[in-house]
């Protein structure tokens, strides 16, 4: 792993992303969803949640796992390097989809910043 301490650091904001878009559930219910018919408003919040909770659930595995390359593992390298991916690839996904949502634009740059925090480092 090239960068233990900086993979933690994002892990943490990732996680943290996570945990605000759960927070706002809520508020973006009553705001954009409310006067829909219950099958697409609750769709709509289902959506919303998974995805805050896919958010925060990813950061924290980088989170434990730039913990374990800091205990000196070697398999949490290429774990924390298929988990940047997905992330990556989950929101340069939502970018094409909601091109307007900072959230997917945030989690891009972390995700990118992830992977190469994880990648193989000059020195192995």
């Amino acid at each position: 792993m090239r960068s233990a301490p900086w993979l933690r650091r994002i892990a943490l904001g990732i996680a943290v992303l996570g945990l605000f878009r759960l927070a706002m559930a809520w508020p973006v219910y009553r705001a954009l969803w409310r006067g829909l018919p219950p099958q697409t408003a609750l769709v709509s919040l289902y959506g919303y949640l998974v995805t805050g909770l896919w958010i925060a659930g990813s950061g924290l595995v980088l989170g434990f796992l730039a913990e374990a390359a800091k205990s000196g593992e070697e398999w949490s390298g290429p774990f924390a390097r298929g988990v940047s991916n997905l992330l990556v690839a989950g929101g340069a996904l939502g970018c094409a989809l909601v091109w307007t949502d900072p959230v997917s634009w945030i989690l891009v740059v972390s995700a990118l910043g992830a992977r190469r925090c994880a990648g193989v480092s000059a020195k192995a």
